[in-house]
Parts: structure tokens; C-alpha cells; sequence
């Protein structure tokens, strides 16, 4: 638009690029679905794995030491919950397929996880892992119960703060059956129109007629015939 006059051409180019990127995965937007194989070279699909109630969507590398850290504190929230239809779908880097092999087998506590790394090259258009504009790791998306994504690249010391607070807001919804609308913010309530007052019909007065008033016809005077006068 020319208003970021601090940016040279490059850098706006830049910044629209990412603008694009992030645009797919708004904040209560539905995630991007996406098919990748996991250990067994089975496809496994986003939202034919995710949970009931709540998804961890989990972008890591294996020989990351930050990765690695995100890891225990991923599976203990995971285990505490697991039971209540949570799911964590963890993509693993694609160019470390072989150190990801590695670390399934060395640590056999996450396997009840979606483990998952290379995308499925078939998949139809608008799948796939690039959609989440996933420039670094570790990255964690979580999903609702409708496969919305309610935070995204959220601090893995914030996450389980936030999953205590969404599980509650879900209990609430689910109770109360508040429609979503399209667009609309997770904190919103729908608006509800005032109703609307009814005109209260005001019942006509019968109009009352003057009565006619007779005209009283003067009596009709008996004229006295006059005697004659005889004329003398």
C-alpha cells in the first residue's frame, strides 16, 4: 500500500509474504487439514486423528535441544488427560526422518501420540504441514473440539494455564449449546436481539352518537274562531 515507507521494496515484500503465510491459520479459523505417514508408512490424517475434545498439534525436530525439553512437558499433560478425548498430532521434521525413527524407539512413553513426519504427497489441495507457516521449532498449535485453532505457537510453559481455561470454556459451551457463528470470537456471545414490543392494539372506543335531539314542534294553537261581531 506504500505506508510502510521505513521498508525498502524488499523488506515490504517480505512482510506481505508473511502476512499471506499467517493468513491461513487464523486464531478461531478452522485449521488447515494435513496427511503425513507415521512409523508403520500409514497416513495419518489431522482430522481423522484428532481428539473429542481437544488437539496438540505439535511441530518438533529430534536433534533439537529445545525440542526435547517440550517434549516430557507435552506427554505429562497429555497422560494426565488422555482420558477426556485428547490427542496430540506431532510432526516431526521432514529432513530428520531417520534421527525421528531414532527417538520413537528410544523413548516408547510418547507412542501413544500421533507421531507422524513426511507429508503425504498425494493428499488433495489445501493439506499439508506448510499451511502452518512453521518457520521454526518447536511450534504448537491447539485445536478445539470443532478443529479450531484456539492459540497458536504458544509457549509450552503457557499451555497447559491455557488447556485448563479452554477446557473450561468448552464445558460451558457444551452446556449451554452457544452457537458459533462464522468469523466470530471464541469470547464473544451471540448477540442477542432485544425483542421486539409488540404494539398493543388499543381497542376503539364505540363512538357514541349524540342523541337527535327532537325538535320540539310548537303546539299548533287552536286558533279561537272569533265570534262575529255582528255589525250593528
Amino acid at each position: 500500500t506504500g505506508r510502510a515507507w521505513w521498508a525498502d521494496s524488499a523488506q515490504r515484500a517480505k512482510m506481505c509474504d508473511e502476512a499471506t503465510n499467517a493468513s491461513f491459520t487464523p486464531c478461531n479459523g478452522a485449521a488447515p487439514n494435513m496427511a503425513n505417514y507415521d512409523t508403520a508408512d500409514q497416513i495419518r490424517e489431522l482430522y481423522k486423528e484428532a481428539g473429542e475434545e481437544i488437539t496438540i498439534v505439535f511441530f518438533w525436530d529430534p536433534t533439537c535441544g529445545h525440542c526435547k525439553k517440550v517434549v516430557p512437558i507435552l506427554d505429562s499433560i497429555y497422560e494426565a488427560n488422555k482420558g477426556k478425548g485428547w490427542v496430540i498430532y506431532a510432526v516431526g521434521s521432514e529432513n530428520k526422518y531417520t534421527e525421528w525413527r531414532k527417538y520413537l524407539i528410544e523413548h516408547p512413553e510418547i507412542h501413544d501420540w500421533v507421531n507422524v513426519c513426511k507429508n503425504y504427497p498425494y493428499a488433495p489441495l489445501g493439506y499439508g504441514k506448510s499451511k502452518y507457516n512453521n518457520v521454526a521449532n518447536p511450534t504448537i498449535y491447539v485445536l478445539d473440539r470443532e478443529k479450531r485453532i484456539r492459540a497458536k505457537k504458544i509457549s509450552e510453559l503457557k499451555v497447559g494455564e491455557f488447556l485448563q481455561y479452554l477446557e473450561k470454556i468448552q464445558a460451558v459451551e457444551k452446556k449451554e449449546q452457544v452457537p458459533v457463528r462464522e468469523g466470530q470470537k471464541v469470547s464473544e456471545k451471540p448477540v442477542q436481539k432485544a425483542p421486539v414490543k409488540q404494539e398493543e392494539e388499543v381497542p376503539e372506543k364505540p363512538v357514541q352518537k349524540s342523541p337527535v335531539k327532537q325538535e320540539q314542534k310548537a303546539p299548533v294553537r287552536q286558533i279561537q274562531k272569533e265570534s262575529k261581531r255582528t255589525k250593528s
